[in-house]
């Protein structure tokens, strides 16, 4: 198998963009990005203890109440009232991790640098990179490097482990954040390539997301969302009419657009939250990007580091 550097993109052909510092083309946008205004999670209360205790009463309430007052007009979606509820639930559990990893990981100053890094680098992508990528050069597009992890001696686990962590974002995205920092300098060649790999591909799966600013979106549910509020209208007109014809497939079409929204968020949400503690030699990691885009950025994730260590 070839080894990192032999295959790594060429940077030389990757738009330049202005900087006075001479730290590569995010250096500026890293000095933009004031992550101390960011909101701070809020810490596990007893309105969280109680979230999923008290969706359990209302569900039971909610049931109580239809089988005494049945609806008069066509349901919103498919869904039974237990699928709802639990949907609601699992996203409250889910999102209560995110916000605990979150806070736990604006503590740790490592791991601060590697998001800052990966944030700056997806307001260069949205501002000016992908358009100056058109079209995308060829060498972008290769999935070789990309794919140096991938397990395939492996067993399923593993390998959709591998799949779930990289879908988020494509050769494109992860060969810009490969070539922006030199796998072959003594500091990369002393760390394992998994590590490397996880900085790559978190950076990649942020860049990727849409907009410009600091603000993490889950873009990848956006589509099956959009498909979703377009079937709604028909598939409620199908149940009015009962003609099964009709309402049979667009429920199914509805409940498998409604799980791939609420999925695709929570899946999405989640890998970003908990990719970064796979690391294992996070402060050499740090330290290589530290090196990739100098010291300047250091004063603002210095601030926000004791800010949320008071919190």
């Amino acid at each position: 198998m070839a080894d990192a550097a032999s295959i790594a993109p060429d940077s030389s052909s990757t738009p330049p963009t202005s900087s006075s510092t001479g730290y590569g083309p995010v250096s500026v946008d890293l000095n933009e990005i004031d992550l101390g205004v960011r909101k701070v999670p809020a810490p596990t209360g007893w309105t969280d203890i109680l979230a999923v205790p008290v969706l359990g009463a209302a569900y039971f309430i909610h049931w109580r109440y239809r089988r005494y007052a049945p609806r008069r007009i066509p349901t919103l979606t498919s869904l039974r009232l237990a699928e709802l509820y639990a949907s609601a639930g699992a996203a409250c559990l889910v999102f209560r991790e995110e916000d605990r990893l979150e806070r736990k990981m604006r503590q740790d100053r490592d791991l601060m640098t590697i998001e800052a890094y990966a944030l700056a680098w997806r307001i260069a992508y949205n501002r000016t990179l992908k358009s100056q990528l058109q079209p995308i050069p060829d060498h972008l597009k290769a999935n070789e490097a990309r794919f140096l992890g991938y397990p395939s001696d492996g067993d399923l686990a593993a390998r959709l482990r591998w799949w779930y962590n990289h879908i988020w974002s494509g050769p494109v995205e992860w060969n810009l954040a490969f070539a922006s920092i030199s796998p072959d300098t003594p500091v990369s060649r002393m760390l394992s390539w998994d590590d490397l790999d996880v900085c790559f591909t978190h950076i990649a799966n942020t860049m990727r997301e849409p907009g410009n600013d600091d603000t993490y979106v889950c873009g990848a549910a956006v589509p099956a969302f959009k498909a979703l509020c377009e079937v709604t209208p028909f598939a409620m007109l199908a149940r009015w009419a009962g003609r099964r014809m009709f309402w049979l497939p667009l429920n199914v079409v509805q409940r498998a657009l409604f799980y791939a929204t609420v999925g695709g968020v929570l899946a999405q949400d989640y890998q970003h939250a908990s990719y970064l503690w796979t690391i294992r030699d996070k402060s050499a990691i740090a330290d290589l990007l530290r090196a990739n885009y100098g010291p300047e950025v250091e004063r603002n994730i210095d601030s926000v580091c004791a800010k949320w260590s008071d919190q």
